[in-house]
């Protein structure tokens, strides 16, 4: 994931709009399909969360790749158990 110019700016809009809210989610943008199996996953619609920041203003999960949880709402971090490779810790969160 390489996060788009701006990216910190558009949280930082997005806090000023609802400044109540636990989290943030935004848009990750995955690569064109290319092998089967990527072109499986999109025909299935498993990656809808990916985007679902286009189709809800407020979605009820978020990928962890892009989404901002402010501090001053939620004293919680991810537990040091986790792999640095990411796997569980969303759903623990």
């Amino acid at each position: 994931v390489i996060p788009e110019a701006g990216l910190l700016d558009a949280y930082l809009g997005a806090m000023e709009r609802e400044p109540g809210a636990a989290a943030y989610v935004g848009i990750t943008k995955l690569p064109v399909p290319t092998t089967l199996l990527q072109k499986a996953m999109a025909a299935c619609n498993i990656c809808y969360f990916y985007g679902v920041a286009l189709h809800q203003r407020h979605p009820p999960w978020g990928v962890t790749a892009n989404i901002c949880i402010p501090a001053r709402m939620n004293p919680v971090s991810f537990d040091r158990r986790f792999p640095k490779t990411g796997g569980g810790e969303d759903v623990d969160f």
